[in-house]
C-alpha cells in the first residue's frame, strides 16, 4: 500500500499515526511526496487507487485522473470521494460569485465531474456515482478500468 500526498507535512503526520500500530501496518505501508498530475509510478502499477479530495484542489483535474487511469491496473478500480459542481447543472449563482475567493483557500467547488471524466471515458467506465452530502456536492464516484493496459 503506497500513500501519496504533494504536502510534506500529510506524509509526516501519516507516518507518525502508523508508527502506532508499526507492527501490523508498517512494512506494508509506504508514505510518498509526490504530484497526482505527474505520477512516477509505471503504469498499470495498482489494483486500486482511493483519491480523497484530491480532484477538487489541483490546479488541472483531467490531467490527475489520467494519470490515475494511467498507473491503475485494467480490470483495476478508482474510487473518487470529492466535491464536484452539480451534474449536467450550471453552479448557482452564489456558488458562482464565492467560487474565485473558495479557490484562493485551495478547493474549486466548480468541478465538473463530467468533464473531467471525458479525459479517461474510453478506458474507465463508471459503476457507482452515489451523492454522499450536501445536496450531492460531495460524491463518491468508482471506476473500473476497462482499457489501456497490455498486462495485468
Amino acid at each position: 500500500m503506497v500513500g501519496c500526498t504533494f504536502i510534506l507535512q500529510e506524509i509526516r503526520q501519516a507516518r507518525a499515526i502508523f508508527m502506532l500500530d508499526q507492527v501490523y501496518l508498517a512494512p506494508r505501508v509506504e508514505f510518498m511526496q509526490m504530484d497526482v498530475q505527474s505520477l512516477s509510478f509505471p503504469a498499470c502499477s495498482f489494483d486500486m487507487i482511493v483519491a480523497s479530495l484530491i480532484v477538487s484542489v489541483v490546479p488541472n483535474p483531467e490531467k490527475a485522473i489520467l494519470e490515475m487511469a494511467r498507473v491503475v491496473k485494467k480490470g483495476g478500480t478508482i474510487i473518487i470521494f470529492d466535491k464536484f459542481a452539480p451534474k449536467h447543472k450550471e453552479l448557482s449563482v452564489m456558488k458562482k460569485i464565492i467560487r474565485p475567493v473558495i479557490k484562493l483557500l485551495g478547493t474549486d467547488i466548480g468541478v465538473s465531474f463530467e468533464k473531467v471524466y471525458g479525459a479517461i471515458k474510453h478506458e474507465c467506465c463508471v459503476t457507482e456515482d452515489s451523492d454522499v452530502m450536501m445536496r450531492g456536492m460531495y460524491r463518491k464516484i468508482v471506476l473500473k478500468k476497462i482499457a489501456g493496459c497490455t498486462s495485468m
